[in-house]
Order: structure tokens, then C-alpha cells, then sequence
């Protein structure tokens, strides 16, 4: 059953469209410009603590890419829609797991190689410093990435590009106002700017922990139910 489920997402990464021509190639680096300058923004933003949420946007475009590219080579196989779809879900998941430990050995790294130099005084190296040491921040915004991850999933999979494009930018929009007003939230009652900062000392950690928790475990199966549904084409068909 494991090597069954290793070799479907050996598929789905090989569904991945990258630029086979020279439009193609324009079109990949266009997008990751795009996300490297909403990234940036969210840094600014969160005043260095948004590099907390640096893996969201590549994982979202990755998959974004699978569901929709030319090459589904993950729908050749004879199984299930919902088969593919809870391996589509254990792919993002998975790829996200995979891209925070990465994260925080290089994280690790730079901390070793911070007391040599002092050319790191940069408010992103000081925000994942303090991520590495900071469980409770990685907690919270785990919920909150897998929320984000719930809501999206779904969307990819209509099959109208303009609806699918807008409703991806308005979730967008959404979720980094909400997260904007979190931050501000926190930092009328703790008065840090940094949001990785901010959440180590905030009020009431536990409680908006659980809640959090709640709402990314309830919304994980109707993420998949609204998802099938989508992808079985008996809604939003068009």
C-alpha cells in the first residue's frame, strides 16, 4: 500500500508542466517573479516574521500546475477521483512538511554562521532565528497554512480559468488582509511588530491554538468533498 501511494506522487510530480518552450519558460518565470514580489510584500508587511509563510505560495503554484497542466500524467492510472484526490492532499501536505524542514536546517545553518559575520543584521535572518526557537509560532501558523491550503485546493480544480483566476486572487486578497489583521491585533496586545515575535508572548496562546486546530481538521474532509465534487464536474461544470 505505501509503495502504491510513493509511485502516485512520483506521478503527480511528473505532471508537472514546467516550460517544455520558450513561451512556456516566460510564462514559469513570470509566475515565480510574481510570488518572489508577494513574498517580499508579506516580509514588509509582517516586518521580517513573514518569512514564517515563504513556503505557502510555491506549494500552492506547484500544485496549482499538477491539477491543471497538459501532462496529467496522475490520471492514467485506473483508480478512483477520490483516490487521486486524497493523494493530491497528501502531496501538498507532504511537500509542505518537506519544505519546513529544509527551511529549518538552512535556518539552523545560518544561526551557526551568525556569530562569525555581522553582514546578517537583516530583519529576515532575525526572524528566522527566532523561528527555529519558537514552536508556538510554528504551531499557529501551521493552522493557519493549513486553512489557506483547504480553501484554495478546491478552486483549482474548475474548470472555467477566469472564474478559477478570480476566485484564487479573492481568497488571496482575503487571507492576507486577515492575516494583516491578526498582526495588528496582536500588536495592540503584545506591542510587536514582528508577527513570529508577536506570537511568542501573545495572550491566550492556547485557546487560539485550539481553535485554529479545529477549524484546519474540520475543513481538511470538506475541502475533499467540495473538491470531488468539482473535479467529478457535478458542480461548477463549466
Amino acid at each position: 500500500m505505501l509503495k502504491k501511494f510513493l509511485n502516485y506522487q512520483l506521478l503527480l510530480s511528473g505532471s508537472l508542466d514546467w516550460a517544455t518552450s520558450q513561451k512556456d519558460s516566460k510564462k514559469v518565470f513570470f509566475s515565480i517573479f510574481i510570488l518572489f514580489i508577494f513574498m517580499f510584500s508579506l516580509s514588509a508587511m509582517f516586518d521580517g516574521g513573514g518569512i514564517i509563510f515563504y513556503p505557502i505560495p510555491y506549494i500552492l503554484y506547484v500544485t496549482y500546475s499538477i491539477i491543471n497542466s497538459q501532462n496529467k500524467l496522475f490520471e492514467i492510472p485506473p483508480v478512483s477521483k477520490m483516490y487521486t484526490l486524497i493523494n493530491i492532499y497528501l502531496f501538498v501536505f507532504v511537500t509542505g512538511l518537506g519544505i519546513i524542514i529544509a527551511g529549518a536546517l538552512i535556518i539552523l545553518f545560518v544561526e551557526l554562521l551568525l556569530p562569525i559575520s555581522s553582514a546578517f543584521n537583516l530583519s529576515n535572518v532575525e526572524g528566522a532565528i527566532l523561528l527555529s526557537d519558537s514552536w508556538r509560532a510554528i504551531l499557529v501558523t501551521g493552522c493557519m497554512t493549513a486553512i489557506i491550503f483547504n480553501v484554495l485546493l478546491p478552486i483549482f480544480f474548475i474548470r472555467s480559468n477566469f472564474l478559477r483566476k478570480v476566485l484564487i486572487i479573492l481568497v488571496t486578497v482575503f487571507a492576507t488582509i486577515a492575516l494583516l489583521l491578526f498582526k495588528n491585533a496582536l500588536f495592540v496586545e503584545t506591542g510587536k511588530m514582528n508577527f513570529v515575535k508577536s506570537i511568542n508572548i501573545m495572550p491566550n496562546y492556547y485557546e487560539i491554538l485550539l481553535i485554529l486546530a479545529c477549524v484546519s481538521l474540520v475543513t481538511i474532509p470538506i475541502s475533499i468533498i467540495v473538491s470531488y465534487r468539482i473535479y467529478t464536474r457535478r458542480w461548477i461544470a463549466w
